[in-house]
């Protein structure tokens, strides 16, 4: 039986490759199509443009939400302890004093210009004002004075005092019940009527003026509170108007995740005439006494 040329190509499956296997030629590369190249790195540049893009719109809008929305604290004292422990990072609202007036119980996040820290310093002009504080609350420049953290124990036009024959705060004859938040308990029985030693926690009666706030640490015994400036501007009382917002909800550490209430002891409270102005209002009010005639808005 004859084998055809044709056959003699066969090779066995297993069959060892030869020279000419091993130097058979690969498959040529594929011809790269005009343009193509041009196209990927357009593509990759608008890639780049919509990241960056991306990147500037998140910036902003983080800088705008922590200059008229919402900021956070970190605290580093015990003042507002048990509240409020060191490290414990605060969310701040700032906007909701915008649409209602501060309430009684209240923690706020505040600055002691004009107050506590002494006078603030005077603006050349209104637009000056304007830009520093748009500057301060994008953390660009340092607020006027130091940033506290208390909570709010009298409105303008109430009468705050310590203590009670129980050893309570009262706001308009009104005892307190503070147990629930007060880390400690100094007071003990007579200790606001000695001349000697008397108890940290004993004041005498204090009307708040309008345009202000008396603010205590629910520490009572190391807070420095409005207590201890009875002899500065204000008589111990801070300047509504430097609130930056209110204190509402704890971030960090994680097993503290939690929010900040009002205590239920404050709503027993009555409310008196200046104590129920809107803070806007009492904004305005304060800017335009503490403003030269020639700034008086009509």
């Amino acid at each position: 039986m004859r084998v055809s040329d044709e056959a003699t190509d066969y090779r066995p499956r297993h069959a060892p490759r030869g020279t000419a296997d091993q130097l058979a030629p690969e498959a040529p590369e594929p011809i790269d199509v005009p343009g193509r190249n041009l196209r990927r790195r357009k593509a990759r540049r608008r890639q780049l443009i919509g990241t960056v893009a991306t990147v500037c719109v998140a910036a902003v809008v983080a800088m705008l939400v922590k200059m008229f929305v919402m900021q956070a604290f970190l605290i580093p004292s015990g003042s507002m302890e048990n509240t409020l422990r060191v490290g414990d990072h605060v969310l701040t609202d700032r906007l909701s004093y915008q649409l209602h007036g501060i309430h009684r119980g209240d923690v706020v996040v505040f600055s002691g210009a004009g107050t506590w820290d002494g006078p603030a310093p005077v603006q050349s002009s209104s637009v000056g004002r304007w830009w520093h504080d748009l500057a301060v609350r994008a953390g660009v420049d340092r607020p006027d004075g130091t940033i506290y953290v208390k909570r709010v124990i009298g409105l303008p036009g109430d009468t705050v005092a310590c203590c009670d024959a129980q050893g309570r705060v009262t706001v308009n004859g009104i005892p307190l019940d503070e147990s629930s938040y007060v880390h400690d308990d100094s007071y003990w029985p007579g200790s606001c009527t000695k001349t000697e030693d008397p108890s940290s926690r004993c004041f005498a009666p204090v009307k708040v003026a309008a345009g202000t706030l008396w603010v205590m640490g629910d520490h009572r015994s190391v807070s420095d509170d409005s207590r201890r400036h009875l002899a500065a501007p204000g008589g111990g009382a801070v300047d509504s108007s430097r609130v930056v917002g209110k204190a509402v909800l704890v971030l960090w550490p994680r097993n503290r995740l939690g929010t900040i209430g009002t205590p239920a002891t404050f709503a027993g409270v009555p409310a008196v005439a200046m104590g129920v102005l809107p803070l806007r209002r009492r904004r305005r009010r304060a800017r335009t006494r503490s403003r030269p005639a020639s700034h008086v808005v009509p």
